[in-house]
Order: structure tokens, then sequence, then C-alpha cells
């Protein structure tokens, strides 16, 4: 499972497009012209990212509208998010040493 320290600041990458289908969004990498459909729920971390926060305040704010734990929802958000990492659509900035 990856890890990702909870004051670690999330963004959206660049060369990115989106648009809303529905309660989905799609998502287009310009960088690898790969496009990516996004669920509710993964919409909705989409949207939550478009202004950057820490893993803690996404998981903070998930927590208050969907019924998880908080714990639940570290391990599921990090593997998402690691996803969107890897594919270069979230970049992540670790905490101040």
């Amino acid at each position: 499972m990856p890890t990702i320290a909870l004051d670690s600041t999330l963004s959206r990458g660049s060369d990115i497009l989106d648009c809303n289908l529905g309660d989905d969004i799609i998502v287009l990498s310009m960088q690898t012209t790969m496009y990516y459909a996004f669920d509710p729920t993964a919409a909705h971390i989409w949207t939550m990212l478009e202004t950057p926060m820490t893993f803690g305040a996404l998981c903070d704010g998930l927590t208050e509208v969907y019924d998880v734990s908080v714990e639940q929802c570290h391990r599921d958000v990090a593997v998402h998010l690691q996803t969107l990492i890897d594919d270069a659509l979230v970049v992540i900035t670790p905490p101040a040493a």
C-alpha cells in the first residue's frame, strides 16, 4: 500500500484537460494523450484538488461527505492518488524536513 504523509501537499499536474460528463469527470493528459474516466467519488477528489491541499485535508473533507472511517479513507485514497501520481495527473510535494 502506498504511503503518503498527511502533510504532503497534493495538486493537479500540468497540461491536463477535464470535463464533466454527468456525475463523472473525463480527464485528458496532454503529455501522454491518455484519458481517464473518474466515477463520482474519484471526480469529487479531482474537484477538491483544483486547489492544492494536504493529503490530511483531502481525507478530512472526504470523511465529512462519505460514510467512511478516517483510516479507511487514508488507505483507499492513497491507492487512488498513487495511480494519479504515477500517471502525472497529480503532483505530490513532500512536507519540509
